[in-house]
C-alpha cells in the first residue's frame, strides 16, 4: 500500500463572499434553507452531491465545509450562487468570487509491516488490517509544532 492509497482527504473548508450583503431571511424563504437566527447567525445551504454545507451570513460571506476536495467547493459555491441568482437575489459573477482554502482534514492508515516482531526493528512492506498504536503525547514532541494540534 502505498502512501497515496494511505491518504483520504474527509473534509475540506473554504471561505469566499459572493455579495456585499445578504438578505438571509429572503434566502431562507426563497431557497428552503435552514435559518435561525436565535441559534446561529447564517443561512445553511446544503448541496447533495457533492455532500456539501455552506453557511451564509449577512456580509456577502460564506463558509463550505464537507468537500473531499477543492473540485467539490467549487461546484458547490456555483451551485450557491446560481440557485441565488434564479431567486433573484444579487451576487458577485462567479468569474469575481475568490474562494480560499481554509483547512483541510485528512486521515493517513498506519500499519504494521508484515514481519513486525515487537521491537521497532521494520522491514517489508506494511500489512494492512494491522493497525499500529501509536503514543500521541509523544508524537507531538516529534512533529513540527506549527504544524500539528493534539
Amino acid at each position: 500500500m502505498n502512501d497515496e492509497d494511505r491518504l483520504t482527504v474527509v473534509n475540506v473548508v473554504a471561505s469566499t463572499r459572493v455579495a456585499e450583503e445578504l438578505d438571509l431571511p429572503d434566502i431562507a424563504i426563497q431557497l428552503n434553507c435552514e435559518y435561525e437566527p436565535e441559534q446561529f447567525p447564517g443561512v445553511v445551504y446544503r448541496v447533495s452531491d457533492p455532500k456539501l454545507a455552506i453557511l451564509m451570513f449577512r456580509s456577502g460571506r460564506a463558509v463550505c465545509t464537507g468537500g473531499k476536495d477543492e473540485d467539490n467547493i467549487h461546484t458547490g459555491i456555483e451551485r450557491m450562487i446560481n440557485d441565488l441568482r434564479s431567486a433573484g437575489i444579487t451576487t458577485w459573477d462567479l468569474k469575481d468570487v475568490e474562494i480560499e482554502v481554509q483547512n483541510m482534514v485528512a486521515t493517513y492508515a498506519l500499519h504494521y509491516p508484515e514481519d513486525y516482531d515487537g521491537n521497532d526493528k521494520f522491514t517489508g512492506e506494511p500489512q494492512a488490517g494491522q493497525p499500529r498504536k501509536l503514543n500521541l503525547n509523544n508524537l507531538t514532541f516529534h512533529l513540527p509544532f506549527d504544524k500539528v494540534e493534539y
